[in-house]
C-alpha cells in the first residue's frame, strides 16, 4: 500500500501540475477556434443573402421593364 501511495501521490501531483499548466494554451486555441468558425458562418451568411439580394433586385428589375 505504501509503495502504490508512493507512485500515485506524485503522479497525481504531476498531473495536476500539467492540467493546470494547459490550460491558458487551451482557453486561446478554443477562443481561435470560436472566432474562426464565427468568420466562417457570418461569411456564409452574407454571401448566400448577397446572391438572394442580387436574384431578387434582377428580376424585380425585369418585372419593371415588362409594364
Amino acid at each position: 500500500m505504501r509503495l502504490s501511495l508512493r507512485f500515485v501521490i506524485p503522479l497525481l501531483l504531476a498531473l495536476a501540475a500539467l492540467g493546470y499548466a494547459v490550460v491558458p494554451l487551451v482557453d486561446k486555441l478554443t477562443l481561435r477556434w470560436f472566432v474562426r468558425d464565427l468568420d466562417i458562418r457570418a461569411t456564409l451568411v452574407a454571401n448566400t443573402v448577397q446572391g438572394l439580394i442580387g436574384s431578387a433586385i434582377r428580376l424585380s428589375v425585369r418585372w419593371d421593364q415588362a409594364f
